[in-house]
């Protein structure tokens, strides 16, 4: 809403496409209310429900499109492309879809470098498992109110039915554990719904496949369209689960079945209100609009889970981190300068550090103040350091830097220790205090807090191996994750070990209590703990 009219700055890809599928999902949601209560005009699929919410979404549409054209470097103005007919409306949809401009443009900062990207992960793990839960309370409901509504007759299937109410038990409980943030939990039991749902569903589904005869009408048509896009939703949805347990490193699996997650719980949705439009023509009952209610909830559900990739992870409550940050980088010593030093890229310049803050201070993005690197060589490697008044401006002039090539290495020294960048993530080259640090003068410190989670920056694996054969080699090496505050949320890279641990957030100071468990690495010396 606070963009309803923005015509001015840029927007991501990101955006343009979730406003498209929500957008979507509410015109259909309006033209099935319209037809449902008698309101839809003659001769037509819709009415004014629908008529009003179209009006309602110009304005919203025209500015993220030229939002979205300013992300191309290109003018507002180009939306008047779509002014040509058939073919204009094309233009105007290949640019709003094309990559946008890497770093600023004369219409504002890079979206993807700055600008605070949705809720915390924190809030998104809460409002998944609210939704997850409700869904489940709605959907158990629903087939009893249908038994007091028809009856028990013969064609009811109880022990089907009893196995769905378990399930969807078990999905309660990870909406439950997901609220609580012990996300792990959560994920092993919301692996145990996909598996049941799976298993009561997949005969059926052969059924349909194999025998063309059970689409007798349009209803049971879609009923059956519905059936095997639930269970294609389940499929990749499980498989999500299984690859954030299992192989939560691998981010191109995580990505692509949480993409499929997105798309197919859209599908589901859109089928969903398809099936009640079908319904409503004839007769709607009250156990119809609960199992419309649940599904929509559920479908929401799975969007919200599938947006955390990848950086959703087991909460430090469960006593693990399962993709693990580490520090990176050799010692530079030995420093030599050559005749002819190549200038690194230089960050966007601007005035001070300022940063955009929340009702609860908590921190969502900064625009870093320009920094002159001095660049040295040592054989192949590449250092580029400078110096910062606070951990924080250092944590945000690194995280500002869009992407780093091999061997070089960035470095900002603090008064209380030296962080460092490299293509893994952060490091640092000696222990960085936890406690007692300096802080922004207007700092909102609390009391000691507990750490609402432990996740990884960058390449983890890769850092896991790096920081095991610097420690294998009797050099200083410690694991850097970001610790996200339990008081403002600002993600605090710091060092980590095994066991309890307590470190200051380097936003507004509160010390955090939390724990890392025991993580092995296989090295060319053998296996090291880290």
């Amino acid at each position: 809403m606070r963009q309803y009219a923005d015509f001015s700055g840029r927007a991501r890809r990101k955006e343009y496409w979730m406003f498209a599928l929500f957008h979507s999902i509410f015109l259909v949601g309006a033209m099935l209310l319209d037809n449902a209560s008698g309101l839809a005009f003659k001769g037509f699929i819709y009415g004014p429900l629908y008529a009003i919410y179209t009006l309602a979404l110009v304005i919203p549409s025209l500015a993220l499109t030229v939002r979205r054209l300013h992300d191309t470097g290109r003018s507002g103005w180009a939306i008047l492309y779509s002014l040509i007919p058939l073919a204009g409306a094309i233009i105007v949809f290949v640019f709003s879809v094309q990559e946008g401009n890497q770093g600023d443009n004369k219409y504002g900062r890079d979206p993807k470098a700055t600008a605070w990207q949705g809720l915390s992960q924190r809030a998104q793990q809460k409002t998944a498992g609210i939704l997850f839960m409700g869904a489940a309370a709605v959907l158990i409901i629903a087939p009893l109110l249908m038994i007091a509504e028809i009856g028990y007759g013969s064609t009811f299937n109880l022990p089907f039915y009893i196995s769905s109410i378990v399930q969807l038990i078990v999905t309660f409980f990870a909406g439950i554990y997901l609220m609580k943030g012990t996300a792990k939990t959560a994920l092993w039991l919301l692996l145990t719904a996909s598996a049941i749902y799976l298993l009561l569903n997949v005969s059926d589904v052969i059924n349909i496949l194999l025998k063309t005869e059970l689409l007798e009408s349009d209803s049971m048509t879609l009923l059956y369209i519905l059936q095997c896009v639930g269970f294609v939703l389940w499929l990749v949805f499980g498989a999500l689960v299984a690859a954030l347990l299992f192989m939560p490193a691998n981010r191109q699996l995580v990505r692509t079945t949480a993409a499929l997650t997105i798309i197919f719980a859209a599908i589901s949705m859109l089928c969903r209100f398809s099936f009640q439009f079908s319904l409503a023509s004839n007769h709607i009952s009250a156990s119809n609009i609960l199992y419309l209610v649940g599904f929509i909830l559920i479908s929401v559900a799975y969007i919200v889970f599938a947006g955390m990739y990848p950086t959703l992870q087991p909460a430090s409550q469960s006593g693990s981190v399962t993709a693990a940050k580490p520090a990176a980088m050799p010692s530079a010593t030995n420093v030599s300068v050559p005749p002819v030093p190549a200038a690194p890229p230089a960050p966007p310049a601007s005035s001070p550090v300022m940063f955009a803050e929340d009702k609860i201070k908590a921190i969502k993005a900064a625009v870093v103040p320009f920094v002159k690197w001095n660049t040295q060589y040592s054989g192949s490697a590449t250092y580029h350091s400078c110096n910062a008044q606070t951990l924080l401006r250092a944590t945000e002039i690194l995280r500002d830097i869009n992407s780093i090539s091999q061997n070089v290495y960035y470095v900002v020294d603090t008064p209380d220790g030296s962080l460092g960048r490299d293509r893994f993530g952060f490091f640092t080259e000696a222990p960085i205090k936890s406690n007692g640090i300096c802080l922004e003068p207007d700092s909102d410190k609390a009391a000691t807090v507990d750490a609402l989670s432990l996740t990884a920056f960058g390449d983890a694996v890769k850092s896991q191996s790096s920081v095991a054969i610097l420690k294998s080699q009797g050099q200083y090496a410690s694991f850097m994750l970001e610790m996200e505050c339990g008081h403002c949320g600002y993600k605090s890279p710091v060092e980590t070990k095994e066991g309890d641990f307590e470190r200051q957030c380097y936003s507004c100071g509160t010390v955090n209590r939390t724990r890392r468990g025991k993580i092995t690495v296989m090295t060319p010396f053998g296996m090291a703990e880290i």
